[in-house]
């Protein structure tokens, strides 16, 4: 099982640390978030069935995980920041590299940022991992109808956040 283990980690472990990038502020949370996914998917691997998509199932523990330590985190009061503006600027150049211009990418970050996590977690699956609908429900376990309405709610919340940049085209 450990050269199937490292084949998952080298064909999607990018991915993978993109999402704890999109889900998470601070690199370190981000870092915790990517080794825990990891650890939790292989002291399950014996579960995942063949048949399934190995990044789909690994996105669900992922989100759960996060889900998770964010419960954690609010129980012991803390909230989730970024330690420093370079922190900030430093997650931003590498989330947005295959942008264009990154004062509209980094204010699309907070706006996303900003969002209700119910929402947000659609909107980064949608447009950050590119995924399906379909493929959202499964990960999230609830209704691709559900998923639609957030989505639906996550533009109308965006599109107010982000009215100045429609008025400028």
């Amino acid at each position: 099982m450990s050269a199937q283990v490292e084949q998952y980690i080298r064909q999607y472990g990018a991915d993978v640390w993109r999402l704890c990038q999109c889900l998470c502020v601070q690199r370190l949370d981000a870092e915790d978030l990517y080794q825990e996914t990891f650890a939790r998917a292989f002291s399950r691997y014996e579960t995942f069935d063949e048949e399934r998509d190995f990044r789909k199932w690994v996105f669900a523990i992922c989100y759960n995980t996060y889900k998770n330590m964010r419960r954690s985190f609010s129980r012991q009061g803390q909230t989730a920041e970024f330690s420093s503006g370079e922190e900030k600027e430093r997650v931003i150049d590498q989330l947005s590299q295959p942008y264009v211009d990154h004062d509209v990418f980094l204010d699309v970050q907070n706006a996303v940022e900003a969002l209700p996590q119910s929402l947000k977690a659609v909107v980064v699956f949608f447009y950050f991992e590119d995924l399906s609908v379909r493929d959202i429900s499964q990960i999230l376990n609830i209704p691709e109808q559900t998923v639609k309405n957030r989505l639906f709610q996550a533009r109308k919340k965006l599109k107010v956040r982000l009215a100045t940049y429609e008025q400028a085209f």
